[in-house]
């Protein structure tokens, strides 16, 4: 990885003004460096006189950090502000940490299409948007019963240090790549950045018809984060003010390494700014949102699509921002929300729709079916890899805490729908069932029972893996990738 020094051109005006008349007024010692988001800057001649003056911003991070550096290659152009308490990254301890992302080539750039691309006599009616659905409003008017195993998990200390140990461990260990891959999810439309789950000749397809605006109700139902397929709780407002959990980088100031996508965005201390409160993570909460309809859309890949929707969570963490349990309550409210959504008759034929006019459009530009389509590109992940890294980030190698470890699965009576789009002659007894078999077990932390409970077991990268036959009489053989 090649490195090149990051040039800081402005010093603090108290710095500049001490080489000629400021010591000679005040004998009170000025800091060299003043934890402002802007500064004043003195161009001074070799007689001691000020020729030029301008304010100039300085990061906000300048106290705990480094002076920054900015990377080449897959990371081009990102300045990297260290915690002064950080070390140089170590790949190896990367790889060995749980969700590592086995797949290290940069994220394509999360472009979003221009309205005026959108051709939106193509996209849904004014009823279609405009009507207020059942699933629009959450049972319990947001999601926070759901993941309210947070409160007995941060009573365990075994779970609130690898909490703390793993952000730290993965944040200062990212390679170039998977620091890329982390500002793309970030800070860009996650339709576009997601592409690549889909292989490189099907996901660049897909990709070029969203940005230039030809999907349209793809982009109406999940594009953007207020889309018609949200609803006002997939802010996660309600639940981060309830839990007023902080982030991690307020906690550890210093052990942080701060990611930007260039120097712009370095001064702005985009990314970080205006961040205070961390649980759950709203990015991986609407990345789920997202995933899941992806994933209605190409059910062939699915276990694909989901796996890298738990990549943007999993970017939260690379990026300092969120906590590894942030990023599984954000799982967990994204899935439930559209549990919701599938649920619902009158909103899934949206949904539906979106599906399947979507494909035909892909299609067409192909020139042939999808899966012959997807053949002639190079993969992202096998199934088999899909879900076992799927799997890996919706526990993080935490222990299996607390009474219920032995508690039997219950799907949770929306659940099923949410294989609806996979499995569409299944009956909902006949999904719960491939739900049940892929689910996770009992104990680990945010897991709950009760009416609220179980959203932290529901694997859907397995379960939308499932190859199911059905014998005459109802009779189920169910298997899944090895």
């Amino acid at each position: 990885m090649a490195i090149r020094p990051f040039k800081r051109v402005a010093v603090t005006a108290a710095t500049a003004l001490s080489m000629t008349t400021l010591l000679a007024t005040t004998a009170q010692a000025v800091p060299a460096t003043l934890p402002h988001e802007s500064m004043v800057t003195y161009t001074i001649s070799p007689d001691g006189k000020v020729v030029a003056k301008a304010d100039v911003k300085v990061n906000a991070r300048a106290k705990d950090t480094v002076a920054p550096i900015t990377l080449s290659g897959d990371a081009d152009g990102v300045v990297v502000a260290a915690g002064k308490k950080t070390k140089p990254a170590n790949y190896k301890i990367l790889r060995a940490q749980p969700g590592y992302n086995p797949y290290q080539h940069p994220a394509p750039h999360g472009e979003d299409p221009d309205s005026e691309d959108l051709d939106l006599k193509q996209g849904f009616t004014a009823d279609q948007l405009l009507t207020l659905y059942q699933s629009d409003i959450p049972e319990n008017i947001s999601y926070t019963n759901v993941i309210s195993g947070i409160n007995e998990a941060l009573k365990h200390p075994e779970v609130s240090q690898k909490n703390a140990a793993l952000v730290l461990s993965i944040n200062n260990n990212a390679t170039p790549a998977q620091i890329q891959r982390a500002l793309e999810d970030s800070n860009e439309e996650n339709l576009s950045t997601m592409s690549d789950a889909l292989g490189t000749h099907l996901g660049k397809i897909y990709y070029d018809l969203y940005k230039d605006g030809k999907l349209v109700k793809l982009q109406q139902l999940v594009g953007g984060n207020m889309s018609r397929g949200f609803n006002f709780t997939n802010a996660t407002l309600i639940e981060k003010v309830s839990y007023n959990l902080k982030r991690p980088f307020y906690t550890f100031p210093q052990n942080v390494k701060y990611y930007y996508e260039d120097e712009d965005d370095f001064l702005e201390d985009d990314g970080y700014k205006g961040l205070a409160l961390s649980y759950p993570s709203g990015h991986t909460n609407r990345a789920y949102i997202k995933g899941i309809i992806l994933a209605a859309v190409f059910p062939e890949f699915a276990p694909q699509i989901m796996a890298r929707a738990s990549e943007v969570g999993y970017n939260r963490v690379v990026m300092g921002v969120h906590y590894p349990l942030d990023t599984i309550a954000g799982r967990m409210t994204g899935t439930a929300s559209m549990a919701w959504h599938f649920a619902d008759s009158k909103f899934y034929p949206l949904i539906a729709e979106t599906a399947k006019e979507t494909r035909a459009i892909i299609e067409k530009a192909c020139g042939t079916t999808i899966m012959k389509c997807w053949a002639q590109g190079s993969p992202f992940l096998s199934e088999a890899e899909s879900i076992r890294v799927y799997t890996e980030r919706m526990n993080f190698g935490f222990p299996r805490i607390g009474t219920n470890k032995n508690a039997p699965m219950v799907i949770p009576a929306t659940a099923n729908y949410l294989l609806r789009a996979k499995y569409p002659n299944l009956t909902a007894a006949q999904r719960d069932r491939i739900l049940l078999l892929s689910a996770m077990s009992a104990g680990y932390p945010l897991d709950i029972t009760g009416k609220d409970g179980y959203w932290q077991r529901i694997n859907l990268a397995k379960a939308l893996s499932a190859r199911v036959t059905v014998a005459q009489g109802g009779a189920m053989k169910v298997s899944f990738p090895a």
